[in-house]
């Protein structure tokens, strides 16, 4: 890599704005809202999801749901063709396992403002700077102590008998299931130093949790903050571009449903669903701090089909 890095050429700029492009697809996006786009000419091409659509001015290429491809009919101070290396790629790990070399072909001229889009939308400030942690559901079977205790309601009825450590660990997260099945998660009170603060979850669209606001914990959606308004949608610079587990990038844009226990103001904290997605989006970017905007156009994907 030294080598490499010693032997770059010719400086083309010292400074550059370095962003991502990639392909929408369809089948990510799930309002009922259709629009047809068009050729230039105004010829009909093809009726579609109108989020999709929207997305795809942003990215340049689409793939509907019934397999089409359509695109634009990202370096435009670059002669097309030129090879150059990017120091700060070489060395990266692409998804799929292959380390980057910093070596890149300028082949596509970007569309000025639309590239730069998702970066100069950002909407309303809400925080320059804000903690970022991560939190998930805890499952009974990953703890092997032999220490028990019963968990209740907030009125002292008892639900289930559980390991202790397990117990602990969902005051923590807020959300577990225990070895039997049953989907544990916080009430509406508080649990101080004891287990009686939780409830059953019976309803399926809840396997995941509930939130504060009663809405389903969504992986990769929903965030807990307790100065946001619940329900308002936020972007987050730096989810935008990153993999989430399952292939589907991010766009960086996230829902404010619940809030969280144990901190404060200007945090957000992210569903990720399960531990290991949160040890999988740590190894891809670690970051503890985060701007954070309101942004009511921002298109919630889902990040779960696959």
């Amino acid at each position: 890599m030294e080598k490499r890095a010693a032997g770059k050429r010719k400086l083309i700029s010292s400074k550059s704005a370095f962003t991502y492009y990639w392909d929408a697809f369809e089948s990510d996006y799930k309002s009922s809202n259709k629009v047809t786009i068009r050729t230039c000419d105004r010829k009909p091409i093809a009726t579609v999801n109108k989020d999709f659509a929207i997305e795809m001015k942003t990215e340049g290429t689409g793939v509907s749901k019934s397999g089409r491809v359509f695109n634009f009919g990202a370096a435009n101070d670059l002669r097309l063709g030129t090879k150059f290396y990017i120091p700060k790629l070489d060395g990266m790990l692409m998804p799929g396992g292959v380390r980057h070399n910093g070596c890149v072909e300028a082949d596509d001229e970007g569309h000025g403002s639309v590239l730069e889009k998702r970066a100069a939308n950002k909407g309303k400030l809400l925080s320059s700077k804000a903690e970022f942690t991560y939190y998930w559901v805890v499952y009974e079977s990953d703890y092997k102590s032999s220490n028990q205790v019963t968990i209740r309601t907030c009125d002292k009825k008892p639900i289930a008998t559980v390991n202790r450590d397990f117990a602990i660990e969902m005051k923590t997260e807020g959300t577990g299931v225990s070895k039997s099945g049953k989907v544990l998660n916080f009430g509406d009170c508080d649990c101080d130093s004891g287990f009686n603060c939780f409830i059953e979850l019976k309803n399926k669209k809840h396997s995941l949790g509930i939130s504060s606001s009663q809405k389903p914990l969504i992986p990769f959606v929903t965030i807990a903050a307790n100065d946001i308004r619940l329900g308002s949608k936020v972007y987050i610079p730096k989810l935008d571009g990153m993999i989430m587990p399952g292939g589907i990038r991010h766009n960086g844009c996230v829902k404010a449903d619940d809030q969280g226990r144990g901190f404060g103001g200007k945090h957000i904290d992210f569903f990720v669903g399960k531990e290991s997605n949160y040890k999988d989006l740590i190894k891809q970017k670690l970051f503890t701090e985060v701007e954070v905007f309101c942004r009511e156009d921002c298109i919630i994907l889902n990040y779960t089909k696959v």
